[in-house]
């Protein structure tokens, strides 16, 4: 499968097509914004091995990084919801280099 979608909880969706639908259930799980033990849903691209992590809350954050390679870690904050789904949306269509391009800062924050 070439996308691997973790959700809040913990659980896996192994998908080769993530469709607009998958997307927005995967980004709505963060509109609980009170479990602090369970931040985030990410996408990764099992090919590349790039993987995008989503945080709850108001600080609009996004990590990208290469899973495996501590060198390859990259984030922006105070994204908009809007903006937000344009990348997923953009990764998950294979962009993956075209989401590289974006305005990332080095680390997690």
């Amino acid at each position: 499968m070439r996308y691997t979608m973790t959700h809040r909880w913990g659980n896996d969706t192994q998908t080769d097509i993530v469709n607009a639908e998958q997307l927005e259930a995967l980004l709505a799980e963060l509109n609980d914004t009170d479990d602090i033990e369970h931040p985030d849903v990410s996408i990764r691209d099992n090919e590349t091995g790039w993987s995008l992590g989503i945080f709850a809350g108001d600080s609009g954050l996004v990590v990208l990084e290469v899973v495996e390679d501590d060198d390859d870690i990259w984030h922006m904050r105070g994204l908009s919801p809007q903006r937000i789904l344009k990348l997923c949306t953009a990764f998950v269509s294979g962009a993956v280099d075209l989401v590289r391009q974006e305005s990332w800062l080095p680390g997690y924050q």
